[in-house]
């Protein structure tokens, strides 16, 4: 009962400004539901209650506004509203407030709302104080960019969009990379000019049937570093091809790579398709792996090779940030040793250089307010060092806590990365290489993030 009156509240706040509409030319999207099913297809028409959308078979199906996460709603309303007025980005701004987790789609709206009439200042400022004096019963949000807890400045909202695939469950498990085979050691370390070429007939080969066997007419493009296969333009596709030269190069710089040496076992194969579809056909059919839910995928062979497969999103920072986030997996698998590093370490460290090559300020900021809300609320990192994958809210954590090593001790950092890789377990090469023990980098974390009393 409780939630069929929410239902409620939520579709009457929504119809006060989504209008009755079709969707002409109809809009492709991808909508990932509050209970994580995902439907794909054209967006046909939307109204009061939600939209219709019809899938590859031609069957129509209806999701109610309160069936999608706040940040989905902002994005659909923003692809869907063509003439939209300040007023009706004020109202959706307000509504985005009552959702859970609907603060930083709301200050979104608000910006829009701001930029379409300068007037409407006072009128927002009011919305923001009314929400903050209302008790939430759905548990901490984000306080937007900055680490006070204040309210956002309304000249700092940010305007970049949230991709619709970012995890809105916390405790939702993210696909990290995936191990295939067992692990031959002898594929490591400095491989002959002999052996490289063999890896790299042997890579080519499997670029050559795959495009077979998923019927895409894929192109090649090489790199000293890099061979990559896509169906994208050949001038977009080089340009990601870029993204990843950039993205070894400051990588070999960090772990004092030299500059032409050459880490992979041959060259790390990259798959980009222009068509989500296409991308999971391909994980099906080619690398027998379930994609759903992911747009990009890292394989880390025993043998030493590399496949990572994309999907190119439409929002070009959403896909650079993917690109080099799944790449870096790769580049941990093969720098040194097959010796894993630890989730919260893999991860930490491909979101902190993705972050870094990617400039998503908005969305960087807003990442590291949700941390310090994350560690203010739970006073702790829930055993994140431990956990074999971290969870959603763990991510942004993760990313902070290696900025904060590497800005306290870069030399530090690599020598704790370099332990591990040599087979030292984590906590141990934290303490001698790094110097601290897990206690003490929390406590010094945590203090540095505005919040004290953090433990592991």
């Amino acid at each position: 009962m409780h939630r069929w009156i929410i239902t409620l509240v939520v579709l009457a706040a929504f119809s006060s400004t989504a209008s009755a509409a079709t969707v002409d030319p109809p809009v492709k999207f991808n909508i990932v539901k509050l209970d994580r099913t995902q439907l794909t297809g054209l967006i046909t028409s939307y109204d009061d209650t939600g939209v219709k959308l019809m899938d590859a078979k031609k069957q129509e199906h209806s999701v109610a506004w309160d069936e999608m996460p706040p940040d989905m709603v902002m994005t659909l309303h923003d692809k869907l509203w063509r003439n939209a007025s300040g007023e009706d980005w004020l109202k959706l701004g307000k509504q985005l407030l009552t959702m859970p987790g609907g603060k930083d789609p709301a200050n979104r709206a608000f910006g829009k709302a701001l930029r379409t009439d300068k007037n409407l200042r006072e009128q927002i400022e009011a919305a923001r104080k009314e929400a903050r004096l209302t008790p939430s019963t759905a548990g901490p949000r984000s306080t937007g960019p900055g680490l006070t807890g204040a309210p956002t400045p309304m000249d700092q909202i940010p305007t970049t969009e949230r991709s619709p695939f970012d995890p809105r469950d916390p405790h939702k498990r993210i696909i990290g990379p995936q191990k295939v085979g067992a692990v031959d050691p002898s594929a490591w370390g400095k491989q002959t000019d002999e052996q490289q070429n063999q890896s790299l007939v042997n890579l080519k080969s499997f670029g050559e049937e795959s495009k077979v066997k998923s019927a895409i007419n894929l192109f090649p493009y090489e790199t000293n570093f890099f061979l990559v296969y896509s169906d994208l333009p050949q001038a977009e596709a080089r340009k990601w091809v870029g993204v990843l030269d950039s993205m070894y190069d400051r990588l070999a710089g960090l772990f004092a790579v030299q500059k032409n040496d050459n880490i992979w076992h041959g060259k790390a194969l990259i798959f980009i398709f222009s068509r989500d579809e296409d991308y999971l056909k391909f994980q099906m059919k080619v690398h027998q792996t379930m994609a759903a839910g992911t747009a990009g995928m890292c394989h880390q062979y025993g043998n030493g090779d590399v496949h990572i497969a994309f999907y190119r999103n439409p929002n070009d920072l959403d896909f650079a940030h993917v690109l080099v986030h799944e790449s870096i997996h790769g580049f941990l698998h093969r720098y040194r040793s097959p010796v894993d590093v630890p989730s919260w370490a893999n991860e930490g460290l491909a979101e902190a250089i993705a972050a870094d090559l990617v400039s998503r300020k908005g969305l960087t900021q807003a990442g590291t307010a949700e941390a310090h809300n994350e560690l203010q609320t739970r006073k702790s990192l829930e055993n994140m060092f431990e956990s074999e994958a971290i969870v959603a809210w763990q991510y942004p954590v993760a990313r902070t806590l290696t900025e904060f090593m590497i800005r306290t001790s870069r030399q530090g950092y690599v020598d704790f990365i370099n332990a591990i890789k040599d087979g030292t377990k984590w906590d141990e090469a934290l303490k001698t290489k790094y110097g601290v023990t897990p206690e003490q980098l929390v406590n010094a974390y945590g203090n540095s993030m505005g919040v004290s009393g953090v433990h592991p």
